[in-house]
Parts: C-alpha cells; structure tokens; sequence
C-alpha cells in the first residue's frame, strides 16, 4: 500500500520500504447487502515479523471500527425501517426531525504544521456518519420505489476525542415536524383595501377536488408565527369560506450599527449577517433588504450596490437596462466559509474606496451574502468545540434536511426560502452575470469507510487540496452561442492574470504542483481541470439539448455567465481565512473590470420579428458585449 524510498542528490538509492497495513473489505452499507457496493477499511492489529515478511496474528478494532459496526448493525437499519414505513417517497420527507448521533473516540485529533493539513480520525468518522447515512437512505429509496429520497433531514455528527478512554456513543432520533402546505391554483387579488390604516388584499382561489383538506391547511397556516415584520394582510377565500393570515414581504433594513469594515478574519454567522447588512446600508451607495426567510425561519438579506443619485426611490426595471448586473451568491454551502467575508468586504469598498466605486458608474451589483443560514447555523455549532474548529464540518454544507436546494432556485413554489432568494432576485434584476462564491476542504478529505477519499456521490475526488483559488465555468455549446463560448475564454483570461502575480497566485503555483503530481498524473478522470496561466479551471461545453440547471444556460440571452469561485476554507480561521477571502474579493474585481469595460451606453432600437412583430431593445445583452470585447482581445 505504501512505499517510502530514499535518493541520494545523483539519484542512487539509500533504501527502500514498503508496508500494507492490515485491512478487510466489507459492505458499503450492510443493510443493503454487498450490491450496494464493497470498500476496503483499514483496521487496527497485531503484526509479527518472520524474516523481512509481515503477517496479522490478531485484529484489533480501532475506536473507529468499533463504532462503525454498532452504526451499521443497529442504527441505519431501524433509520431505513423507519424511512419505509414513511412510505419511502420524496413527497414525503422530511422523514425526521433530526438525527443526532453525539460519539466520544480516543484517536489522533492534530494539526501537522504544514499548510493547513490535520491528522484527524475523529473528523473523518464526522464525515463517513453524515454523507454514508445520506447515500444509504438515497440508494434504499432508489431500491423500493426509484425515488431520490435527498431531502431526509437533518443529520448532525457531533464527535469528540477523548484520549485513553473507550468509544462511547448517545444516538437520538427526534420526529419530523408537521409542516402545512397549500396546494392551491388559480389565485388572484380580488380586492385591496385599507384595514384600520393597513393595507390588506383579499385573494380568491380555486382547486379541483375536495376543498376541505386545503381549508384545514389554511386554518394550521393561520395559527402559526410564520412571518415576522413587515407583512401583509390578507384573507384567502376558496368555497364560499374565508381565512385570514399574514403573508411575508422583502422587508427593507433601515440602516443601524456601525459602517466599519467588515471582518476577514472571522466567521461571520447569526445575528451578526444582518448587523453587518444594516451598518452597510447606512452608505448612499447601499441598499439593503430581507429577501426571505430559510426553511428554519433564519432571515436572507440582500444587498444592492448603485451610483449614487438624487431622490428617494430606485427603479430596478430601469436601472437593469441602463447598465448591466452582476449578482454574487455566497453561502450556499454554508461550511465555506470565505465568501460572506469576501462578499460584505466587496459591498464596503464600492461604498468607500474610489478605486472600486468607480464600478458602480458602469455596472449594477447585487449581493446575496448569506444563502444558507441553516446550514451556516449548524457549522457555529458543530465548529464550537476547540479540537473541531478547522474540521470540513460537511453536515453544514446543504440545507436543514440534508437537501442540496440548487435544484430549486427557479421553483417558486419551493418551500425553501434559501431556494426562492437567488431565483427572485433574478426575476427582478435579470443579472448579466451571476458568481457563486465556493469553497473546498483546506485539508486532505479522508473517509476511511467510503473508499478512504471524499464519498462516491462527487464524480471527482477532492482528497488533495487542487488549489488556493480555481474557477469553475460551462456554455451551451452550439453555433447559437458563440457569444457565450467567448465570454467564458474572456474570463478565464481575466481572472488567471489578475491572479498571476500575486500571493494567491503563488500559492496557486504550490498547490498546483502537487494536485499535476500525485492526482492528475496518475488518476486524471478522478483529478481533472486545465491550467491556464498556472490558474485551475474546470470549463465544460453543455449540449444544448441537456437538462439544464443554471441560469445561463436556459437563458443565455439574459445571463451570459454564470461561474463558481473555488477557494479552500473547509474551515479557514485567522490569517488563512484572510487569504482566501481575498482570492474570492480578486476574482470578483477582475469579473468587474471585464464587465465594466464591455458595458455599452443604452441607446433605443427597434428588431423587427418574423411575425411582423417589433421588439424594441435598449442595449445589447450581456452576451454580445463581452464576446466582442474578447475577440478584440485576441485580435
């Protein structure tokens, strides 16, 4: 298994060694039988010697193995029974409340003192507990009825380390909430009116079938605290029966607090996000707001970056066609951790550094810096424990039930805010350009009971750190959108040379050495990427006829490039949470200038259609401008 050798500075051997430690193979997950997959795990053993060979005289289980055999044998099958007998559908889930499985294990839990690499089991068990029980309860359901069953709940590894002590483990499984839908259709505002000096509409609905379970659903809706300040009065009429609630509306925030920079070098979380949000707005260039509220009730806020102009109210409508957008998404796994830094840093130096206020002059920016407080929640707590604050912490990086909600962000029926933000925000501004600001682990990504390396639901392996920043991007390929195959060359080329030569770039150069030399050269399917000015980029051409997921490609009239920032925070502190905030803010400042210098002054045209019809445009999508920009480029 491994192999150690010795050089001289000629090349000429000193020694050679090799060692396979002891190890047996067994069921991916044991319930569901070894057609579910096989893995290979390390365990613990007594060795003897007989000459220069080794063999296993006795197993050992390590704390690890002790554990994972009890989680096996009697956890996950009473969690499938009871995802069976929920009926083992997606329409179903949640399944329950949460599972909480708090273990206590004497293993190595320490930082190596070489970049940011740990030698941790107890995080690697942390992670086989959440992302193992997820596939199990995925491939269980895909099993029963073909149903992808991702939304289960919420799964919550909470492990210490306690030297020269035996495992222990507390396993607690809590029921599902109840949570009232509305399947209503047909609705329409019959009537606004003033009720004791507030607003209120009256909104008529219609459904097919039996009304009285909707009604009941309604009456459940009523009763609850749903919404907080501001909403709306309203009474839902269907069949002749009334019911009066609140309904939820994007709440401006009346600027408060402090306008200090914002941090670098700390997780911002909590109560602290919209803290920040106000402070900010109290800049003539800040506007800021609630846009909804995350499936646990956590506020979203947003922020709009403008020129400053004379008056009180702003037209989006107006200023979507004056000038391009650029909306930066960051959070939306909420264990990276850098991006609602870099974000809330980007907003304050629009508002007062010149340098990069000259931006607002050319381009419109909204910033969704906080996409998944859920998840962000459940890192604070589970990155609360001193032995545990650098961990990859994976349970935080989807939703509260385990649910990678990107799926819905143009479902405006979903019933996760953290989903409809990204998806009405665009609705209004309609961005030229979106940025997702991720992140990846700082450290080696182990699972010793999925395969050693990051689980088998990623199609690549992140077990080496590929970089300190690298960018992802695709186009819809086709003779259609030539525009946008170019936009995608023009930035790459501009955020490689803003990076080149700076600190990140250098780091981008170490790392980069070492993801070409022990993943791409030997396994370049499971380590894939192009580098391009000794800067990582995952670029894919997308079939047209493909189902697709982002906004630029089912709209790539509208939005020309939507592309992700990967820096390695899984889970940065200090001076290494500074540098790669700034990784984050540098991209962001070359996709402006890039954005910027291909934004083209309005002027009113008319595009007569083949129906006879005339469609009158203001200015040249997105698209165009930057592909032209990047041919003059080349040229």
């Amino acid at each position: 298994t491994f192999v150690a050798e010795a050089l001289t500075a000629d090349g000429a051997s000193l020694g050679r060694w090799t060692c396979t430690p002891s190890a047996r193979l067994q069921p991916f997950v044991a319930a569901l039988g070894e057609d579910a997959g096989r893995v290979v795990v390390t365990t613990g053993g007594i060795m003897a010697a007989d000459g220069d060979s080794w063999r296993e005289v006795a197993r050992v289980a390590t704390d690890l193995e002790a554990f994972w055999d009890f989680w096996q044998r009697d956890i996950l099958p009473d969690l499938l029974r009871l995802v069976e007998e929920s009926g083992a559908q997606a329409n179903h889930q949640p399944f329950f409340g949460e599972l909480l499985a708090e273990v206590s294990v004497s293993e190595p839990n320490e930082r190596l003192g070489v970049r940011e690499e740990n030698d941790s089991a107890a995080e690697a068990l942390a992670e086989d507990i959440y992302f193992t029980t997820l596939d199990a309860i995925e491939l269980f359901g895909q099993r029963t009825n073909g149903d992808t069953l991702s939304a289960p709940g919420p799964i919550i590894p909470i492990v210490r380390v306690a030297s020269n002590a035996a495992p222990s483990a507390r396993i607690t499984l809590r029921a599902a909430p109840t949570q009232p839908t509305l399947p209503l259709a047909n609705l329409r505002v019959s009537e606004v009116t003033l009720f004791d000096g507030e607003l209120a509409v009256a909104i008529d609905a219609e459904i097919d079938g039996n009304t009285a379970p909707t009604l009941d659903r309604l009456r459940a809706l009523a009763s609850m605290d749903l919404v907080g300040d501001p909403s709306l009065r309203a009474s839902v009429r269907l069949a002749g029966e009334s019911v009066s609630l609140r309904l939820p509306l994007v709440a401006p925030l009346v600027a408060s607090g402090s306008d200090d920079r914002p941090p670098m070098t700390e997780n911002i979380h909590g109560d602290r996000v919209v803290d920040i949000t106000a402070g900010l707005a109290a800049a003539p260039e800040i506007s800021a707001w609630i846009e909804d509220a995350s499936y646990q009730g956590r506020p979203l806020p947003a922020l709009a970056l403008q020129a400053s102009t004379p008056g009180r109210l702003h037209s989006i409508v107006k200023s979507a066609i004056f000038k391009p957008t650029y909306l930066i998404v960051s959070r939306h796994h909420a264990n990276e951790i850098s991006s609602t830094n870099a974000a809330f840093q980007l907003a304050w130096l629009c508002a007062h550094d010149p340098e990069w206020r000259r931006y607002l002059d050319a381009v419109n920016i909204v910033v969704l810096p906080y996409e998944n407080p859920d998840g962000a929640a459940l890192h604070a707590r589970l990155a609360s424990f001193p032995e545990a604050a650098t961990w990859k912490h994976h349970p935080a990086r989807y939703n509260a039930l385990g649910y990678e909600y990107g799926a819905d962000h143009l479902d405006p029926d979903t019933r996760f805010g953290e989903a409809r933000a990204r998806g009405s925000i665009w609705r209004r501004w309609l961005p030229d350009v979106i940025v997702d600001n991720h992140g990846v682990p700082s450290h080696e990504w182990v699972q010793p009971f999925a395969g050693f390396g990051s689980p088998p639901r990623f199609r690549v392996s992140y077990w080496i750190v590929q970089a300190l920043l690298y960018g992802i991007a695709s186009y819809v390929d086709g003779p259609d959108n030539e525009d946008q195959r170019a936009s995608v060359a023009a930035l790459q080329q501009a955020v490689s040379a803003m990076v080149r030569d700076t600190d990140i770039g250098e780091w981008n150069r170490i790392y980069g050495a070492s993801y070409r030399e022990w993943g791409q050269s030997r396994q370049p399917d499971r380590f894939p990427g192009e580098f391009h000015d000794d800067m990582l980029w995952h670029i894919a051409a997308v079939d047209g006829d493909s189902p697709r997921r982002g906004f630029h490609l089912r709209y790539p009239r509208t939005t020309v490039l939507s592309w992700v920032t990967e820096v390695n925070d899984e889970t940065a502190e200090g001076e290494h949470l500074e540098l790669v905030a700034r990784a984050h803010l540098l991209a962001n400042k070359a996709t402006l200038d890039l954005l910027s210098s291909a934004a083209t002054a309005p002027t009113l045209r008319a595009a007569r259609n083949t129906d006879g019809t005339t469609t009158w445009q203001d200015r040249p999508p997105a698209a165009t401008a930057v592909g032209r920009l990047a041919d003059d480029q080349a040229g």
